[in-house]
């Protein structure tokens, strides 16, 4: 069932890319309407992998296959509340939609895998979870 649910997804998202004016494609969260413009399936780099596997190893844990996690890379992600989003988790369909610009982005990478991980996303807010700010990935400030 979620193959199937993973495919329409997809499906759903590649009628909208080639459109010429930004369409949404409106997917629902728990309690939430999240807006991904122009997506398009994407395959995960080495980097991926790699990051997956430090934040299993981080959180003590092992999670679903890597190569169960569908990647979508988009040109704009946002919430009903028009947020704009790095990226975002859909955990029943086990899909990562990361915004085009930030797709190769370890710190936005490791909190996405951190809440596929975690099972948690943006609304049920793991941001305070000791093991999400131990292991999440952080931007080095340059002086």
């Amino acid at each position: 069932m979620r193959a199937m649910i993973r495919t329409l997804l997809t499906a759903v998202l590649l009628a909208c890319a080639g459109t010429t004016t930004p369409s949404p494609v409106s997917l629902l969260a728990p309690d939430n309407l999240w807006r991904v413009y122009e997506g398009r399936p994407r395959n995960p780099t080495t980097m991926h992998v790699y990051i997956y596997e430090m934040m299993q190893e981080c959180l003590g844990i092992r999670g679903r296959p890597f190569d169960e996690i569908s990647w979508i890379s988009a040109d704009f992600v946002q919430r009903a509340d028009y947020r704009r989003l790095s990226g975002v988790w859909f955990g029943e369909l086990s899909v990562i939609v990361l915004d085009h610009q930030r797709f190769n982005d370890p710190v936005v990478v490791s909190e996405e895998l951190l809440h596929s991980l975690l099972g948690s996303n943006d609304i049920t807010d793991p941001h305070d979870d000791s093991r999400f700010k131990r292991c999440l990935i952080k931007r080095i400030e340059v002086p």
